[in-house]
């Protein structure tokens, strides 16, 4: 009977030990089952158009947009949120999170593969077609607008900035004047400047132009006789090498268009600061010989004026992308002022500055 009884015994804990083993194993491979899915969950699609924002936070600003039945690579979930890998057109494989109730997960049916659904209660069943996964036909943001980028353009100057300024001058106790033509000047620019993202489509900048180059002016004089009083004698010649040279500051505010899916439109408009340097003739050196009845031109007196002027500017830019962070773009942009330089103690002569300038360059993204 006691023999009897061990063996029970003996057969139960090796039941309880093997019952044991058995639930061990199931619940490691259910935990193995679990993290492989929370480590690799596969592939999904979406099933409505999504944005993907950089962290789980629908507060922020997404920085792409998918379609309906776009494919994602699934990373992990993180509440109501996946962290998924997706195809762009520009920039190839991409990460972010979209939340979990826009995607299904599972491998996408293939192209015109019915799709079961369950039935309704007391309804025949029948199949919908899934359309075939598509890629992102709307981005967001263009390649190197996600932050902003930086641009090195050659510029044109396409208006003219000819002007005429007329001064007084005192001669053998009479007032005469010189009256000089400054032709127009149409040099090389440089444009630098750069913009960083504001919001969504939004981007605030500056550039900085710089221009340089020396013209000629036709002079006109009237100079006043040594003996006689209103007797003035008529003088013209050429004042070659006047340098005139413009900086202009321009502040943007860009409105961010993508246009399919390679390009991009920005409109902008915003304030201008320009300084300008130009040489000016003030006086002229004339040759005459006894009686004094005539003279010709030998020179011109000049004098180098500077002065600053707020203004304005608007424009347009299209660009592109060439590379993974680098782009060409192309641009027009229109800025004016007018700005009084002074010639004299007592007069001022007015310029204007800016004007329609035409250019294109290289755009680097950040």
């Amino acid at each position: 009977m006691a023999f009897s009884t061990h063996t029970v015994r003996l057969k139960i804990r090796t039941c309880l030990m093997f019952l044991l083993v058995a639930f061990t194993s199931l619940l490691a491979s259910a935990q193995n089952r679990a993290a492989a899915q929370t480590r690799r969950p596969g592939t999904g699609t979406l099933t409505v158009d999504a944005p993907i924002f950089l962290l789980p936070d629908a507060t922020r600003t997404p920085f792409a947009t998918l379609t309906a039945g776009t494919v994602v690579r699934l990373l992990t979930r993180e509440g109501d949120w996946y962290k998924v890998i997706f195809r762009d057109s520009f920039l190839g494989d991409r990460t972010g999170y979209v939340l979990a109730m826009s995607i299904r997960v599972g491998d996408p049916p293939s192209p015109g593969a019915p799709e079961s659904r369950p039935p309704a209660s007391g309804a025949p069943q029948r199949s919908v077609t899934t359309p075939p996964s598509r890629t992102p036909t709307r981005q967001a943001l263009a390649p190197w607008a996600e932050r902003g980028d930086f641009r090195v353009y050659g510029m044109y100057q396409a208006t003219s900035n000819a002007f005429s300024a007329t001064t007084t001058l005192t001669r053998n106790v009479e007032q005469g004047s010189v009256t000089t033509s400054y032709a127009a000047v149409r040099p090389p620019a440089l444009d630098i400047g750069g913009r960083a993202m504001a919001a969504r489509h939004l981007a605030v900048g500056a550039a900085v132009t710089w221009m340089s180059r020396d013209t000629r002016g036709d002079v006109s004089a009237s100079l006043p006789h040594p003996f006689f009083f209103n007797a003035l004698r008529s003088v013209s010649g050429v004042a070659a090498d006047l340098p005139r040279q413009e900086v202009a500051v321009h502040g943007e505010v860009s409105r961010l268009v993508p246009i399919g899916r390679a390009v991009q439109l920005a409109v902008f408009a915003g304030p201008s600061y320009f300084h300008l340097r130009q040489s000016l003739v003030i006086d002229v050196t004339a040759n005459e010989t006894y009686p004094y009845d005539t003279a010709t031109f030998a020179s011109a007196t000049t004098v180098e004026a500077s002065r600053s002027k707020f203004g304005y500017n608007a424009g347009l830019d299209v660009s592109g992308r060439i590379a993974r962070r680098v782009g060409v773009g192309f641009t027009a942009r229109y800025s004016r002022a007018r700005v009084q330089l002074p010639a004299t103690a007592t007069e001022d002569v007015t310029v204007r500055v800016g004007g329609l300038q035409l250019g294109g360059g290289v755009r680097f993204g950040f």
